[in-house]
């Protein structure tokens, strides 16, 4: 996706440009199920993380996302920088599963703190590599892997609970009861058996994950299909023949789309 990579122009009258957020991604999975393997190939990592004395570590590495279109708009813009998108995977040994669960992942940063959880699993048959279950059954293993993180969650979001209940006796705030009354939604879905994903919590551009001095200053946004761009190969040409629109905050960036964000100073 284009918006999570940066193209910093020469103009003198910006400001020194910010590092761009940097998507965080978890690799969970049965152990034997191909994630460490696919942790090394992503991220060009030499060695497999090892489980550390009882206490879960992950190993994390920065994989560069190749897309040949920023490479185009690099060419066409000349720009004074050209960062591709990346993206930061964490890898744990021997978590997921029948060894030591969904909620032992709490308690690492690396993946408390990610932005998605990529749950691999397991699809091939080698008798030299056995599945800790048993048998090979990706289906069985999805259902097992999403019952253990709803379990988490639910623990995660009652004791959250708990501490709000005790905040709000001494005094309330407009903020506290907004998190109580979301808290509450997600622990209805997840004892019904529901993942978070599924809830519909409101979105807040895009901007604020690229720049957060943009997410401060955020007046409007600029947006035009990639193709569209390249065959005029202007904004202003773009602007002229109405391709180019204006989004508010709550847009959501879809694939493809080449933003320029407008804030205040």
């Amino acid at each position: 996706m284009l918006a999570c990579a940066d193209l910093v122009q020469g103009n003198g009258r910006q400001r020194p440009s910010r590092p761009i957020h940097m998507l965080r991604a978890g690799l969970i999975g049965f152990p034997s199920s191909g994630k460490t393997a696919l942790f090394q190939l992503l991220t060009s990592a030499r060695e497999a993380p090892r489980p550390g004395g009882g206490k879960a570590e992950a190993n994390v590495g920065v994989a560069r996302v190749p897309d040949e279109r920023l490479d185009r708009l690099t060419k066409l813009f000349n720009p004074r920088k050209h960062v591709p998108a990346t993206v930061e995977f964490a890898d744990i040994a021997g978590v997921g599963g029948a060894r030591t669960g969904a909620s032992a992942l709490l308690d690492v940063a690396a993946f408390r703190n990610a932005d998605a959880l990529l749950h691999v699993v397991r699809m091939f048959r080698d008798p030299s590599v056995p599945h800790p279950s048993g048998s090979v059954d990706p289906a069985r293993d999805v259902r097992t892997m999403e019952d253990e993180l709803i379990l988490a969650d639910l623990g995660v979001v009652e004791r959250r609970l708990e501490r709000l209940e005790r905040d709000l006796k001494k005094g309330t705030t407009p903020e506290l009861k907004k998190e109580q009354e979301i808290l509450q939604r997600c622990r209805e879905a997840l004892e019904a058996g529901q993942a978070l994903r599924a809830l519909e919590l409101g979105t807040e551009d895009a901007a604020g994950e690229i720049h957060s001095d943009i997410q401060r200053g955020f007046l409007r946004a600029e947006v035009v299909r990639y193709e569209q761009l390249l065959s005029r190969g202007t904004l202003a040409a773009c602007r002229d023949n109405a391709e180019l629109r204006l989004e508010g905050k709550e847009y959501i960036v879809q694939d493809g789309d080449v933003i320029n964000f407008r804030h205040a100073t």
